[in-house]
């Protein structure tokens, strides 16, 4: 597996593997249709240098993404393709973003997760709850994790 810097024109594709992963928790497919705006991965990001792919055989398997604002850092999207989920991409796409974290001199990252990724996934890490707010599939856990 190799994780690389996303290229221009996947955008959409990253977006539907966005959709796919969340689809993986038992969400109501209604919901989960009216939430898929928020999944959406746009070109500017891309073109930005923000988002990483993780690719295994010429294939996309994972990604992320990460933003930054004056007082604030964050991890702004993290999936990992249903078929892949539970065999180590997440931990290296997590590995590899707080290395690039670190690269561009953050201390921290803040974000949102849904509760299944916060249980499954980012408590093991040794994230931290910062607080919550609500969405279209209810609520989603605000999280943080210092960078050391």
């Amino acid at each position: 597996m190799e994780i690389r810097s996303a290229r221009q024109g996947e955008s959409t594709f990253l977006s539907e593997l966005a959709f796919r992963s969340k689809g993986y928790w038992p969400y109501e497919s209604e919901l989960l249709n009216r939430y898929r705006s928020e999944l959406e991965v746009f070109e500017e990001d891309i073109v930005s240098g923000s988002v990483y792919v993780a690719e295994s055989d010429k294939e996309i398997i994972g990604f992320y993404g990460l933003s930054s604002v004056p007082t604030e850092h964050r991890l702004y999207f993290m999936f990992v393709e249903p078929k892949y989920i539970g065999k180590g991409i997440g931990k290296a796409l997590w590995g590899h973003a707080i290395a690039s974290s670190k690269l561009r001199g953050w201390s921290s990252l803040t974000f949102f997760a849904d509760p299944f990724a916060w249980k499954n996934f980012y408590k093991h890490l040794g994230c931290k709850v910062k607080g919550s707010r609500e969405s279209i599939l209810g609520p989603l856990i605000e999280i943080t994790f210092d960078i050391k």
